[in-house]
C-alpha cells in the first residue's frame, strides 16, 4: 500500500488497472465483376486500397479462402466515414481506379481490355489486314452470332460460345444491334445507354479471341425505334464504337427490302468516316442497293445450287469486295434439308472454299448462331467443315485472273463447278 493510501486510510489497488483493449481492425470485402456478369475476383493480380487522408497507407487485397471476393484489412484508425482509392489489375481487363467509401462492402465492375487486330482495308475485290506498310491476305470466315451483344447486356457468360467459334476456325462474327425478332430476342439499346457499353464490350471481348465483328445496325427498326431521330442516334453511336476499334466493321441493315425494315430513315444515315462500312443487304440473291460503300453484303438463303453461288455470284456483283454474310440457316433451310451429315459437311466445305477464292468471304448461318448459343454436335461438325473449306484455299492467288474450268465439268462427274485463279489449285464445287 502506498504512503498516500495509508495517510488517507483508503483502499488502493495493489497495481494500476490494465490499459483498455485497442480498437479492433475491421475488414472491407470487394466483389469484382466482369462486364458479362462473371464474378472474377479470383482473376485479380493486384489489388490496393489507399485511404485518402493517408496516402502512405497502402492496403493490399487478399482473396477470401473459398470465396470469390477480395478482403482488405483496415487499421482501427481508419474511420467508416473516410473515402479511399481502389486500384485493381487483372489480365485481359482494363485496370480499375475508382474512389470508394469504406462504410460498407463493395461491388465493382472491370471492363475488357481491347486487343488491337490489324485493321481491314479494301484491296480490289478482297479485304486485307493492314500490317506495317503492306497488307496481309485475308478472307472472312464468318459465323452468325446475332444475339451476342444482347447476351452480354443481359449479363450472360459468353466465353464458351466464343471459344467454340474460335476452335472451329472462324475469324469474324456477325452481330445484330437493334432488333425485335421472334425466336431471336429483342435488343433496344436506345432505351438503356448501358447497352452501348455492352456493344463495345462485345467488340472488345471478341478481339481477345481473335475475332473481327460485323455489327448490323438495323434488323427490324419498326419494332425498336419510335422515331427517325432515335435511328440516327443509334447509327452514330454504333459508328463511334467502330471508329475506336480496329476489329469492327459495320453494315447498315439486314435485308432492307423486307417488311421489318420499313420506315428506316435511309436518307439520314450517313456513310461513317473512318469505318469500313456497307449499306447492308437485300433478300436472298438480290444485288445490294447502290451506291455501294466500302464493301457489299450478299445473301443466298434457300438458293438453288447455293454451294456455287456463295462465292461465284457474290464475286460477279461489282469490282469491290462482297461478303456473303448470310447463307441458308443450318439445318432447316435450303441446301441442308434432307442431306446426310456427310453431304452437309461437303456442301459447307465447298461453299466456303469457293468464297475464299472468289469474293471477300462467307458466313456459316445456323439456328444456335441466331441466338448465340453453343452449337450442337451436328452444327459444330458442319461449321468446322465450313471453316476448313475457307482455310483450304491458297489466298495468295486471290488477285490472279479468274478461270471457269468448264473442261473439268464433264457429264457423269460429280463436279458442279470448277474454279481457278491463275495457276492455283482448282476449287471443286460438288453437285
Amino acid at each position: 500500500m502506498s504512503w498516500l493510501c495509508r495517510w488517507f486510510r483508503v483502499n488502493c489497488p495493489s497495481q494500476p488497472p490494465p490499459p483498455p483493449d485497442p480498437p479492433l481492425a475491421r475488414e472491407v470485402h470487394v466483389s469484382v465483376w466482369g462486364p458479362d456478369g462473371l464474378l472474377m475476383a479470383n482473376l485479380v493480380t493486384r489489388a490496393t486500397l489507399i485511404p485518402e487522408p493517408l496516402p502512405q497507407l497502402v492496403m493490399l487485397g487478399q482473396r477470401l479462402p473459398g470465396e470469390n471476393r477480395l478482403r482488405f484489412v483496415l487499421p482501427a484508425n481508419v474511420p467508416y466515414t473516410w473515402g479511399a482509392q481502389l486500384h485493381l489489375e487483372a489480365k485481359d481487363y482494363v485496370a480499375l481506379d475508382e474512389r470508394v467509401f469504406l462504410a460498407q462492402d463493395l461491388n465493382v465492375q472491370m471492363a475488357y481490355a481491347h486487343v488491337d487486330l490489324p485493321r481491314l482495308v479494301v484491296a480490289g475485290q478482297h479485304l486485307r489486314q493492314v500490317t506495317g506498310v503492306t497488307g496481309a491476305i485475308f478472307t472472312a470466315v464468318q459465323c452468325s452470332d446475332f444475339n451476342l451483344a444482347a447476351r452480354i447486356d443481359a449479363g450472360d457468360d459468353v466465353h464458351s460460345v466464343l471459344a467454340q467459334r474460335q476452335a472451329a476456325g472462324f475469324n469474324m462474327l456477325r452481330v445484330w444491334t437493334a432488333y425485335d425478332v421472334p425466336r431471336i430476342g429483342t435488343f433496344k439499346p436506345h432505351l438503356h445507354p448501358r447497352s452501348y457499353d455492352a456493344i463495345a464490350q462485345c467488340a472488345d471481348l471478341a478481339s481477345r479471341y481473335g475475332f473481327y465483328v460485323q455489327f448490323t445496325g438495323f434488323a427490324s427498326p419498326r419494332g425498336v425505334f419510335t422515331s427517325e431521330d432515335q435511328q440516327v442516334i443509334h447509327w452514330e453511336m454504333l459508328s463511334d464504337i467502330a471508329r475506336g476499334r480496329t476489329n469492327v466493321l459495320l453494315e447498315l441493315d439486314n435485308e432492307g427490302d423486307q417488311a421489318a425494315n420499313a420506315g428506316l430513315a435511309y436518307a439520314r444515315m450517313a456513310r461513317p468516316l473512318g469505318v469500313l462500312a456497307s449499306r447492308g443487304s437485300l433478300g436472298s440473291q438480290q444485288a445490294p442497293s447502290a451506291p455501294h460503300w466500302d464493301y457489299v453484303n450478299f445473301h443466298t438463303n434457300g438458293a438453288f445450287e447455293e454451294q456455287r453461288k456463295v462465292g461465284h455470284n457474290a464475286w460477279k456483283i461489282w469490282s469491290g469486295p462482297t461478303l456473303t454474310n448470310e447463307t441458308s440457316r443450318y439445318p432447316d433451310v435450303g441446301m441442308w434439308v434432307g442431306a446426310s451429315l456427310e453431304r452437309q459437311k461437303m456442301l459447307a466445305f465447298d461453299s466456303a472454299a469457293g468464297a475464299a477464292l472468289l469474293c471477300a468471304g462467307s458466313c456459316f448461318h445456323s439456328i444456335h448462331g441466331k441466338t448465340s448459343q453453343l452449337w450442337d454436335a451436328n452444327e459444330l461438325a458442319v461449321a468446322a467443315a465450313w471453316a476448313a473449306g475457307a482455310h483450304s484455299v491458297d489466298l495468295s492467288f486471290q488477285n490472279q485472273p479468274y478461270r471457269h474450268r468448264e473442261d473439268l465439268e464433264t457429264p457423269g462427274r460429280s463436279i458442279l463447278r470448277a474454279y481457278q485463279r491463275g495457276n492455283s489449285p482448282v476449287v471443286w464445287i460438288h453437285r
